[in-house]
């Protein structure tokens, strides 16, 4: 993708329908969306993904990705799983994992390979498998160049990593996101209006890594009514873009 496509998690939505949730995304002026596999799965009924995909469509948006996946927890539907993904057009899977399993990182690597996935370890938090950047790049060591990271930044911020210092260790291996903003290890603020730097953040994915993919949003703070929070972080974001 050439041009910058700014999404959401779907899961700021978890309030919301599948279809309700891309209604909404677009509502607001967004252009893709991550799915969590709660809203919508390869499990889902005929007519329930049907009228996903017709909504997907009809909103010109692009399901950018599929998660956030454990994949202890899909072992033997690792391959529907990534089979619907791709289906919808996904380029790629966030997931987790424990920290050293790295056999079923290998049988996620391989499945990933057969429907042109990559695969993006989403950091939790203080306490996760992998709470820091350096835990990420340590897993990722000597694997397939498809695993790397869906950087959060809000969690990485909650483990005492800002940005800037997460974008400089994980690099390259950095492919895909999520646009999440702190002001304590406990309290969630809209992106941009926190401690999260959106301008540094931008210029160091595009310096440091080529960043190629969709700059996702997500925010947990309020499901009721995401959306209000959703446009105002757009307009930083594109301002962040502008300037």
């Amino acid at each position: 993708m050439s041009d910058i496509i700014i999404g959401v998690q779907s899961y700021t939505y978890r309030e919301f329908s599948a279809v309700q949730a891309v209604e909404e995304a677009a509502s607001v002026g967004l252009k893709a969306i991550e799915m969590w596999p709660k809203h919508i799965n390869f499990q889902s009924g005929d007519k329930e993904i049907e009228a996903f995909k017709a909504a997907l469509s009809d909103n010109d948006i692009w399901m950018c990705g599929y998660g956030v996946c454990g994949l202890e927890g899909i072992a033997d539907d690792m391959d529907e799983n990534f089979q619907f993904a791709s289906e919808m057009g996904a380029d790629y899977i966030s997931i987790n994992c424990k920290s050293d399993n790295h056999a079923i990182a290998e049988q996620a690597i391989g499945i990933a390979k057969k429907y042109d996935l990559k695969l993006g370890i989403h950091n939790h938090g203080p306490g996760a498998d992998f709470a820091t950047s350096e835990q990420v790049l340590e897993f990722c060591q000597g694997k397939d160049a498809l695993l790397g990271a869906c950087m959060d930044t809000g969690h990485f911020m909650r483990s005492d990593q800002m940005p800037d210092h997460v974008i400089k260790v994980l690099g390259k291996r950095i492919n895909s996101m999520h646009l999440k903003d702190f002001i304590s290890a406990e309290e969630e603020v809209m992106p941009g209006t926190g401690r999260l730097d959106l301008a540094q953040v931008l210029d160091l994915l595009k310096t440091h890594v080529g960043y190629e993919g969709a700059y996702v949003i997500e925010y947990e703070a309020d499901a009721e009514n995401p959306s209000p929070a959703m446009k105002q972080t757009l307009d930083v974001l594109m301002k962040a873009l502008a300037d």
